[in-house]
């Protein structure tokens, strides 16, 4: 019996432009819309972090202690408990503390239009 190919998962951005979509044709104001879109790909990053977690075979004891932070946070991280509230500098850590880097890219969104100043 031949296994089926998965079929090619969507990308975080393509994720959250489905949701913001969806939200605007369901009546939702723009801003919440983009909050939920936000919420959408901090969701996808912070499944895919956890699922390397585990496949490191580190607990999250292990990874509290290796990232500096509380276990009872990396439990909030992971549980998407209030990630609205997860700052940069927490998700740095506890990317590092697997051992990996965050990067940071900042490109200018065409929807926002010139900057303005000169």
């Amino acid at each position: 019996m031949s296994k089926k190919l998965p079929t090619q998962a969507k990308t975080a951005s393509e994720v959250a432009k489905s949701v913001a979509d969806t939200a605007l044709k369901l009546g939702a104001k723009v801003e919440t819309a983009q909050r939920m879109a936000v919420l959408a790909q901090k969701s996808i990053l912070i499944r895919h972090m956890a699922k390397i977690r585990t496949m490191s075979k580190l607990t999250q004891e292990q990874l509290a202690e290796r990232s500096g932070m509380p276990v009872s946070w990396i439990i909030k991280i992971e549980e998407l408990d209030d990630q609205e509230k997860l700052t940069l500098g927490e998700f740095r850590q506890y990317v590092e503390g697997l051992g990996l880097k965050a990067v940071v890219r900042i490109e200018r969104c065409n929807q926002l239009g010139p900057a303005k100043g000169g």
